[in-house]
């Protein structure tokens, strides 16, 4: 348990030019420049990291890391940076859970969720607090400051029955989810975001789209 598998940073923007912008301040700020001659080799300069911006899908543009941890570290500053609300969303060990954190326009923390906060956990770490279960039922009315129309009842309802408080004492019989990918499918159908982000950073680098495309990905090294 605890490996986190994929993660997608979805801005509610459809300004790519602006979020790539964004992108720039925020590595900028920890001595990273854009390095675009190193798109093409098979790994990040030493010390760099690789991102991919994908098409705009409805309201939203989708950011992969091609590191998931990236994600959430970056997530609080970029919403900073690009003047735009931000979901982060992960699946943990192939979809046995996923995550979600939502920031606002000033890279405030709106709402967290996990479906099963102990699953994030390695060898030999104690299981999740008392807080940090708390911390992570997730509010999904709260999700409505992203400008999200969807029902957030029926997101209630599903993030509900998705959760396993504990692990230990899970009850697969307990729940109608026998994994997370229904619920984060569901989701991510009530906020609008991108499938195209499912397909991961790996495949989707593969594929070498032209850069100067609208339609394309936009490739972003940044490196020391």
């Amino acid at each position: 348990m605890g490996e986190v598998t994929s993660a997608a940073i979805h801005v509610r923007s459809r300004d790519r030019v602006a979020l790539i912008d964004a992108l720039g301040a925020v590595f900028g700020a920890e001595g990273l420049e854009p390095r675009p001659s190193a798109r093409d080799d098979p790994e990040p300069p030493q010390g760099g990291v690789r991102l991919l911006v994908l098409p705009s899908s409805g309201p939203w543009t989708a950011v992969l890391p091609e590191r998931p941890a990236l994600a959430q570290r970056i997530a609080s500053d970029l919403a900073l940076a690009a003047k735009a609300p931000l979901v982060t969303l992960r699946l943990i060990d192939d979809a046995f859970a996923f995550a979600y954190e939502a920031y606002g326009p000033g890279g405030d923390l709106l709402d967290a969720y996990h479906s099963c906060p102990d699953a994030e956990k390695g060898y030999g770490e104690a299981d999740a607090s008392d807080e940090e279960l708390e911390r992570t039922r997730g509010q999904a009315e709260k999700l409505s400051a992203l400008g999200v129309e969807g029902d957030l009842g029926e997101l209630a309802s599903v993030l509900k029955d998705a959760r396993i408080e504990r692990l230990a004492d899970h009850d697969v019989g307990s729940s109608r989810f026998v994994d997370a990918e229904e619920p984060c499918r569901l989701f991510r159908e009530q906020l609008g975001l991108s499938e195209q982000a499912d397909e991961g950073f790996d495949a989707l680098w593969e594929l070498g789209l032209e850069k100067g495309d609208e339609d394309s990905l936009r490739y972003l090294v940044y490196a020391p």
